[in-house]
């Protein structure tokens, strides 16, 4: 779950998994989720129970590929 002064909304994994570690650091820096997602802005670490799942995912090259071309 991700809380801010205005809402709260769950968080959804596209993967079965164990939440093993939380970022603490965003309670005090809660920019960085868009400033540096894939740096100081991360949410959770998790343990995969199901690695076939991954199978499943998109690359980052094809999701950027399925996004309108606005974004």
């Amino acid at each position: 779950m991700v809380e801010s002064v205005k809402t709260v909304a769950d968080i959804y994994s596209p993967v079965t998994g164990i939440v093993i570690e939380g970022n603490f650091t965003l309670k005090d820096h809660p920019q960085f989720v868009n400033e540096d997602p894939y740096g100081k802005g991360w949410l959770v670490k998790m343990e995969i129970q199901d690695r076939e799942e991954l199978k499943e995912l998109l690359s980052a090259r094809d999701y950027k590929g399925s996004l309108p071309e606005e974004l």
